[in-house]
């Protein structure tokens, strides 16, 4: 162990372990970005505050990020499971993680409107489609 040397910063999105070791350390201590939210949104607002963060906002970053809508839509199923189930070790519970490939060019949304005729669809049935695929993307 040299004294002399400390590292100077570690960054994190959202691991909540640091903020108990900040606790555990004398030179250590926990800022966090304020952030607004209204309507599911997250807002950024460019300010720090001393303290850890009381929740994640890695989902909604990833959307802000342009991950896909089915990786969010995945993420949010998972969260939604990991929060209602009160035992994390739950074997069924871990079986249950599929991985996804975040980058896959067969993106769902690319494969249905590959899948389209588009010598024998209506306009009727068009507008449908795409009002489905739209709603899919919200």
């Amino acid at each position: 162990n040299n004294i002399q040397i400390k590292a100077k910063t570690l960054f994190a999105t959202h691991y909540h372990e640091l903020i108990e070791l900040a606790e555990l350390l004398p030179d250590a201590f926990n800022l966090n970005s304020v952030v607004e939210e209204h309507d599911g949104e997250i807002i950024f607002l460019r300010k720090i505050k001393k303290g850890g963060a009381n929740k994640s906002y890695g989902i909604n970053v990833a959307k802000m990020a342009g991950m896909p809508s089915y990786v969010i839509s995945r993420a949010n199923e998972l969260l939604l499971e990991f929060l209602n189930d009160k035992d994390k070790t739950n074997p069924k519970l871990i079986d249950s993680i599929k991985q996804i490939d975040i980058f896959n060019n067969n993106d769902i949304l690319l494969e249905e409107l590959k899948n389209i005729d588009l010598e024998n669809i209506t306009p009727i049935e068009a507008i449908n489609k795409l009002n489905s695929i739209k709603n899919k993307i919200s």
